[in-house]
């Protein structure tokens, strides 16, 4: 089994194996009104997904709000072409991240990799090598009930370089029809008939589910004589922001990892399984 990691935005989270911490500061009174508090929303491109299918895309060049800002909160949600919002029984978001780059192209959507080779990542401040988790949010499944808000005077701070662009990345899994929804999102990979990674590599041995089983294009099987029509989605997302002026403290960003070797961060990790009688303790 495998546990992804670093996706998750809040004060202070700590989970299996990640932390995040947003603020070492007690907040002190606010010095802006929530007025001053400006919101819009965007949308990603377009995905079209039929049942049982998956899409993980990274999306160049998504609309933004424009200029040197404090973001305050970001929320996100999957719609549909009415702007509905999609129940999670339907189509699950395994997560979206969000995060800024120095590129030039401002519509470029690449669906397997997160950065072009004429961009690069500004991400947060760390720790991980490599651009390793270096998004400035991140969600999942829980995103409609999360609150991403900075009271007080604290703000990311964003907008500050020439050609900022911003890049989404969406894995959301359709899960209609399927004979197992449950065992679907847990990306397992004898549901999507997968033996091989999207690199076309094999797996590694007793590799059983995790994100290399459930990459962009793949199906989850579906129930016998089960048919049903593909549907066009988008990844909805509003932006909270004030002006940048010198009175909002800007906040850092650090995700750690507790995998990390001295040199990268492995993002994943593999649990083993251990029956009653072995010892948790190896010498």
């Amino acid at each position: 089994m495998e546990i992804m990691k670093g996706f998750y935005l809040a004060f202070l989270f700590l989970g299996v194996s990640s932390l995040h911490v947003f603020a070492a500061h007690v907040f002190p009174g606010a010095r802006h009104s929530d007025e001053v508090v400006k919101s819009v929303t965007f949308r990603s491109p377009a995905f079209t997904l039929g049942p049982g299918e998956v899409q993980n895309t990274y999306y160049q060049g998504v609309p933004f709000v424009e200029g040197h800002v404090a973001l305050k909160a970001f929320d996100a949600e999957v719609v549909d072409e009415s702007g509905n919002s999609v129940p999670l029984n339907e189509v699950y978001l395994h997560h979206w991240v969000a995060l800024n780059y120095i590129g030039t192209n401002s519509t470029d959507y690449v669906p397997h990799g997160p950065i072009s080779s004429s961009g690069s990542i500004i991400g947060n401040d760390g720790v991980c090598p490599n651009h390793a988790l270096s998004q400035i949010y991140g969600l999942g499944s829980e995103t409609r009930k999360t609150s991403t808000y900075l009271p007080g005077p604290y703000g990311i701070e964003v907008g500050k370089y020439e050609n900022e662009l911003w890049l989404l990345n969406v894995h959301a899994i359709d899960t209609r029809g399927t004979i197992d929804p449950f065992g679907c999102l847990e990306c397992r990979c004898d549901l999507y008939n997968v033996t091989v990674g999207e690199d076309g590599k094999p797996l590694r041995d007793g590799y059983q589910g995790g994100l290399f089983c459930c990459y962009d294009g793949v199906r989850c099987q579906l129930k016998d004589g089960y048919v049903g029509e593909n549907r066009t989605y988008y990844l909805e997302y509003t932006v909270h922001y004030q002006e940048w002026d010198d009175s909002i403290l800007p906040l850092k960003i650090y995700i750690f990892d507790s995998t990390f070797e001295g040199s990268t961060c492995k993002v994943f990790v593999h649990v083993l399984v251990l029956n009653r009688m072995d010892s948790v303790l190896r010498p």
